[in-house]
């Protein structure tokens, strides 16, 4: 794991207070994988509660709940998703939500859905190479347009895609954090600790 996005996504909340598990259903959305877990705080540190990871303790409860999956619902909260580098957890926190959508509104049809298949998780994780060339074009012209400028002039540094939207990645041994101060991010961003 390289770097780490928690997001407070209005469109997976349904999935993180539900018994409908949220599935990978578009292309994009292989990322996420085949399993999503959903944390539960309440479950190990009771209803009293403000629903914050406050401490080391609730920090390695969640990081036991993702294990080996790339993305862990957070019950009524949002999500937090791990991945091999800054690009894959920026593409998490967009394709997440879109997905999420997606996945709704196939389930307002009242049919069984058909998430993608295990193989074609699989095909997708093989051929994806977060810093390749192809990658880096998907990117300038994508939906994550506005970061890969933040990332292509100083890949170590922590970047802000959207307000609500932090990604962390490792520095110097540390883990830091640090989160936009306005809507939409990009240049003159202020950054916060």
């Amino acid at each position: 794991m390289q770097a780490v996005v928690h997001a407070h996504a209005e469109d997976v909340l349904p999935f993180s207070i539900s018994t409908t598990a949220l599935r990978p259903v578009i292309h994009s959305g292989s990322f996420m994988g085949a399993h999503v877990p959903v944390w539960d705080i309440a479950d190990r540190f009771g209803p009293d509660t403000n629903m914050l990871v406050t401490n080391m303790e609730q920090a390695r409860d969640l990081a036991r709940c993702l294990g080996p999956n790339n993305v862990a619902l957070m019950r009524g909260h949002g999500f937090s998703a791990a991945a091999r580098s800054l690009i894959e957890v920026v593409r998490m926190a967009v394709y997440i939500p879109r997905n999420a959508r997606v996945q709704m509104n196939a389930l307002r049809l009242g049919r069984e859905i058909r998430p993608l298949h295990d193989g074609e998780i699989a095909a997708r994780d093989l051929g994806y190479k977060p810093y390749s060339l192809e990658t880096r074009r998907a990117c300038a012209i994508g939906p994550t347009r506005r970061a890969a400028p933040i990332w292509s002039r100083n890949s170590r540094s922590i970047m802000c895609i959207s307000h609500g939207v932090r990604v962390i990645r490792p520095r110097r041994g540390l883990y830091e954090s640090k989160m936009c101060g306005r809507q939409g991010g990009g240049k003159g961003c202020r950054k916060r600790r």
